[in-house]
C-alpha cells in the first residue's frame, strides 16, 4: 500500500516535536541539577553579605541588572537577567524600582562568584556596616517581604 504525502509529513513533523521536547527535557535537567549542588554548597559553607543595583539595562519583557558587592575586600560586579517573577514587583509599571536598591546575597566560601540573591529579604535602611568577610548567617533583622 503506497503511503500518502501528509503522512510522511506528519511523521516527520512527530520526529521533529520528539526531538525538541527531549531537547528541553535536557536543559531542564541541567538546570534542576546545577540548582541542587548550588543548594548543596550553599549548605556546607556559605555567607550573607549586601549587593547594590548599580545599573539597568531593559530587554523585552525582562531586564538586566548590574549590581556590585563586597567580600574580603574584593569588589565584585555581577550581571543578572531578572524579572517580576524574580522580585516579586511587577517591573513593567514601576522600571525603575530596582534602581540604587539593596539586596542580600548568599555566596559560596570558596567562590563568591557562586552566589544567589535573596528577593525574600528586605535590606532595612538602617543597615551601613557591612562585615568585610560578610555575616555567617542571614542577620535577624533581614526583613522577610
Amino acid at each position: 500500500m503506497k503511503t500518502k504525502w501528509w503522512e510522511k509529513e506528519l511523521a516527520t513533523k512527530s520526529q521533529v516535536a520528539f526531538f525538541l521536547l527531549c531537547v528541553i527535557a535536557f536543559f531542564l535537567t541541567f538546570e534542576y541539577v546545577k540548582k541542587q549542588s548550588r543548594e548543596k554548597e550553599f549548605a556546607q559553607c556559605s555567607r550573607f553579605t549586601i549587593a547594590k543595583v548599580d545599573r539597568l539595562k531593559y530587554r523585552k519583557l525582562r531586564y538586566e541588572i548590574i549590581y556590585s558587592f563586597s567580600i574580603n575586600e574584593k569588589q565584585i560586579e555581577y550581571d543578572d537577567r531578572t524579572g517580576p517573577n524574580d522580585t516579586g514587583d511587577w517591573l513593567s509599571q514601576k522600571p525603575d524600582s530596582l534602581r540604587h536598591r539593596r539586596f542580600w546575597v548568599q555566596l559560596d566560601c570558596g567562590d563568591p562568584k557562586t552566589h544567589k540573591l535573596l528577593w525574600d529579604y528586605r535590606v532595612p535602611d538602617s543597615v551601613s556596616f557591612i562585615p568585610k568577610e560578610g555575616w555567617k548567617t542571614l542577620p535577624t533583622y533581614a526583613l522577610k517581604k
